[in-house]
């Protein structure tokens, strides 16, 4: 017999969906000091347009309604879920452990810490809440664990919805030098580890792991409207911008790809 009442699934994903419309009004009305009755229309009528895109989440929690639900961590911190999973997903385990979890499962609180830094408390909780949804909406409730990153990639009803996640965490590395720094400096302190180095390399692996797939924008041009279609009216970065973001990106990755090379060849072979 199911721990809960099969209803809960439905209420924790309406009670999601209610918050993240919330959010997006608060957001918007705090920039503005205030929203205009029309402004609220405007909210209303593209949050409206776009919902057709989350019916395929309540079907599949219709699918589902007499499975174990599983049991969230205590921090329910479903936004560092979903960039393991992804991690997962590009990076298989390797052999090292630290606490008793694999790579990339390790990195969870290191990897919280540093996006911590770069959102402030509200954008952190919206971010976490559409994670929320995304791993809820997957399908994978039946086995009684959350959805793996394969499941969610590439599903019509989801996939604008995980673009959007991660297009606002990249969108955090605009002043790219900057905003590096702090995240591998949060990464390192709160990991401290000898066994796991976050290394310039380990950086570059990891960003290209998260935010390849938008390396794409690069061949569009800087005034394409892709973008303004993703997020409407409260698009969060041009074309152009990530155009520029990918290019200092890959410069980076090209010096720290030279020098580890070098650093290869001169480093004496042990015997």
């Amino acid at each position: 017999m199911p721990d809960e009442p099969p209803y809960t699934k439905h209420h924790s994903l309406a009670q999601a969906l209610i918050r993240t419309f919330y959010d997006a009004l608060d957001r918007r009305a705090e920039a503005a000091d205030g929203l205009t009755r029309d402004e609220l229309s405007e909210e209303f009528s593209h949050f409206n347009d776009h919902f057709g895109t989350m019916l395929g989440l309540f079907d599949m929690t219709c699918r589902e309604c007499g499975s174990h639900r599983p049991s969230p961590d205590s921090d329910d911190d479903y936004l560092v879920r979903l960039v393991i999973a992804k991690l997962e997903h590009r990076h298989p385990s390797r052999d090292i452990m630290i606490e008793g979890r694999a790579f990339p499962a390790f990195l969870g609180p290191a990897i919280k810490a540093g996006f911590n830094r770069l959102f402030n408390g509200r954008e952190y909780a919206l971010l976490n809440r559409q994670a929320h949804l995304l791993l809820l909406g997957a399908g994978a409730m039946g086995r009684g664990e959350w959805a793996t990153f394969r499941e969610m990639e590439g599903r019509e009803p989801l996939q604008p919805h995980l673009d959007r996640v991660f297009i606002e965490m990249l969108c955090r590395f605009r002043d790219f030098h900057s905003k590096r720094n702090v995240f591998t400096g949060e990464l390192r302190d709160t990991l401290n580890s000898r066994q796991f180095i976050i290394s310039d390399l380990v950086f570059v692996d990891l960003f290209d792991a998260l935010f390849s797939d938008y390396w794409k924008y690069k061949d569009y041009p800087e005034d394409d409207l892709v973008l303004d279609l993703l997020f409407g009216a409260r698009s969060v970065v041009t074309v152009g911008e990530i155009k520029e973001l990918i290019s200092v990106f890959e410069k980076y990755k090209r010096v720290v790809t030279a020098k580890s090379k070098v650093l290869s060849a001169i480093r004496p072979r042990r015997t």
